[in-house]
């Protein structure tokens, strides 16, 4: 079973304004969780805005966490879980394209399309992250973490895509 992450596509995107964005901004926010190790990312971080007219949409990503400062033992990561399945599986060291291809075909979405999102986010995910951290250099945040973030999601990114794109 799926349910969690069906039970939230289902609630939060079917009766959206647009469906077909918000299924593809959903998708995409279970691809950033799962590429920087987002353990917290639960159905209750996934909302919808509410706007006069009967308008809605899927609510913006918020309340990210990250796993990866903490990532230095093989056989924790190993057993590290996420919060909703992909594809039936928790763990995110089982996770593998056939199971972000089942997970497309759950959300009614081209599972060539969801792996294509999963690489695209991947590549895109150390740049991204790599400005965030010189911008807040500049801003006078100089934490050891920022590093530790970067190298380790960067790091993560390349292998996601490395092995996805294969």
């Amino acid at each position: 079973m799926f349910v969690v992450v069906r039970e939230t596509f289902v609630s939060q995107v079917d009766y959206a304004t647009d469906p077909e964005a918000d299924k593809v901004a959903f998708a995409d926010m279970i691809a950033f969780s799962f590429l920087v190790l987002g353990t917290d990312a639960h159905a209750k971080n996934f909302s919808v805005i509410h706007l006069p007219g009967r308008r809605m949409f899927l609510a913006p990503l918020y309340d990210v966490l990250s796993f990866v400062p903490y990532d230095d033992d093989e056989h924790e990561r190993r057993r590290l879980r996420m919060a909703m399945k992909i594809g039936g599986y928790y763990k995110f060291s089982e996770v593998l394209p056939r199971h972000w291809r089942r997970q497309a075909e759950l959300m009614k979405m081209d599972p060539d399309e969801m792996i294509a999102r999963l690489v695209a986010l991947g590549e895109k995910i150390p740049d991204a992250l790599s400005d965030v951290v010189k911008e807040v250099r500049v801003e006078g945040l100089k934490e050891p973490v920022l590093d530790r973030m970067l190298d380790g999601i960067s790091a993560r990114g390349k292998a996601i895509v490395q092995q996805y794109s294969a």
